[in-house]
């Protein structure tokens, strides 16, 4: 008897642990208020065991453990340290919780940091997300401050990236590349822009030569939030034949229940080595077709249920990427 209590109590622990689609990072906010004093706001759900703390101030570490029994510790002042906005990093271990080696952040101006110095009102906030980094973990800025705002930050920044030929004329569904150089995030509409809202953290966009698939744009920055940032590229001539190519990728259903198959059409023109691939998340790649372009019933390898991508590529040329979701 004294077994089968056990047994429930596990599978009754690891089902709200599965339940909780956000994993328990201890650290949620840190940010530097008016009185150059750091504050740093946990994760209600982290209640279990103790975190150490490790703050660096850019010569002097302090290092102490933070009990979460007391309500009091969950946002903590640091008076004696040198703390700035304009450059620092923090190191938070939870011995229970945490996954991996714990959380950290580092704010300043170089690349090399997660985030920009943080300005007046803004904070650095720590969010799950599988799209912006293998870890899932993500560092954005959000200018929401107060105690029981939400896992996900309500402010955001806006990307424009328009593309045109040689001529001037606008390239329809062409490729943007943000978080990997393997999966394009979007492509251009038939205006030739690509518009999107994105959270405010670092960011990186890539364009590639419809030909060569070499960078035509590859830049690396700091979204700040509230703020628009537009990009315009231009194919040098060299490109403009390959933009013949160019057509309408299609993968239907959107949504695969069961041993349905996937259809697939495309309604530019094809080269003899072009292949339809799949990717998982992670960029991985998952299987692989030739492709001539016309409509195809493509039986897929058995998948687990999650978020896959299609990819068309001929040759060099990425010619288009769409979501597809297995649901059982």
């Amino acid at each position: 008897m004294k077994r089968i209590v056990l047994i429930l109590i596990l599978l009754a622990t690891l089902s709200l642990a599965l339940a909780n689609v956000m994993p328990s990072y201890a650290l949620k906010k840190v940010w530097v208020d008016a009185n150059g004093d750091l504050q740093v706001k946990f994760f209600a759900e982290t209640l279990f065991g103790n975190v150490g703390i490790d703050l660096f101030d850019g010569s002097e570490h302090f290092v102490e453990t933070i009990d979460f029994d007391n309500p009091a510790n969950f946002t903590k002042v640091y008076p004696d340290a040198a703390v700035s906005s304009t450059s620092g990093n923090i190191t938070v271990s939870n011995n229970l919780w945490t996954y991996g080696v714990g959380d950290v952040v580092h704010w300043g101006a170089g690349l090399e940091n997660d985030l920009s110095p943080l300005a007046s009102g803004e904070c650095a906030m720590q969010v799950h997300h599988p799209f912006y980094s293998d870890t899932s973990v993500l560092w954005v800025k959000e200018l929401d401050l107060y105690m029981d705002s939400s896992h996900w930050p309500e402010t955001r920044s806006n990307l424009e990236v328009s593309i045109v030929d040689c001529y001037g004329s606008p390239v329809a569904n062409y490729p943007v590349f943000m978080w990997s150089e393997q999966m394009p995030t979007a492509v251009t509409d038939v205006s030739g822009h690509y518009t999107t809202e994105v959270l405010s953290t670092k960011l990186r966009v890539l364009v590639k030569h419809p030909q060569t698939q070499e960078a035509v744009l590859d830049t690396t920055f700091f979204a700040e939030p509230l703020q628009i940032y537009t990009f315009n590229v231009q194919f040098p001539e060299t490109a403009v034949s390959d933009l013949e190519y160019l057509g309408t990728f299609k993968v239907y259903p959107s949504v695969l229940r069961n041993a349905e198959d996937l259809h697939l059409s495309f309604d530019g023109k094809l080269g003899s080595e072009a292949k339809v691939e799949l990717y998982d998340l992670k960029g991985r790649i998952i299987a692989r077709h030739n492709y001539s372009g016309t409509d195809f019933a493509w039986q897929l390898p058995y998948l687990t249920n999650g978020v896959y991508f299609v990819k068309l590529v001929n040759g060099k040329q990425d010619l288009g990427s769409r979501k597809l979701i297995i649901l059982k």
